[in-house]
């Protein structure tokens, strides 16, 4: 490949919404469309991992939100209009780890109007459609997101 997984990982950490919107969105064609290798190289060097970190330092959008989503399960609507008929099946190339970058993006999205609530009904759609995508989200922190202690 002439772009690695990892040079787009940097990519996200770019000032501008549009780089990391792209850097996402060039990541998820890599994944979906590359071969088996690039995936798990992806996983192995904790692709999700990494860029949950480097997305959480910046505001978002709800484009750079829906292209993020998008590396878990192909959402073919707006993030306001909810999944639609045709996200109906997980795609093969979705991974567990997806849900890790998804809630990294929950605390930022309180500062986009709106996107919260979005995010949260999108997820809660996800959960009860597909069978292992609670447990996708359970396992990868939904309720330590979601719970988190405000008094210390």
């Amino acid at each position: 490949a002439v772009v690695s997984t990892q040079s787009t990982g940097v990519l996200m950490n770019n000032e501008n919404i549009l780089v990391r919107i792209a850097s996402v969105k060039m990541l998820n064609a890599m994944i979906l469309h590359g071969s088996t290798h690039i995936k798990q190289h992806f996983l192995k060097i904790n692709g999700y991992h990494l860029m949950a970190c480097q997305l959480r330092l910046h505001p978002l959008s709800y484009e750079l939100v829906h292209a993020v989503m998008c590396l878990y399960v192909p959402i073919k609507s707006s993030l306001k209009e909810g999944l639609s008929a045709t996200d109906s099946a997980r795609d093969v190339n979705s991974t567990p780890e997806g849900a890790t970058l998804i809630l990294s993006l929950l605390e930022n999205s309180l500062l986009v109007d709106g996107l919260f609530s979005d995010m949260l009904k999108i997820i809660s759609q996800m959960m009860m459609s597909w069978a292992g995508c609670a447990l996708d989200f359970l396992n990868y922190g939904l309720i330590d997101v979601l719970c988190v202690d405000t008094t210390a």
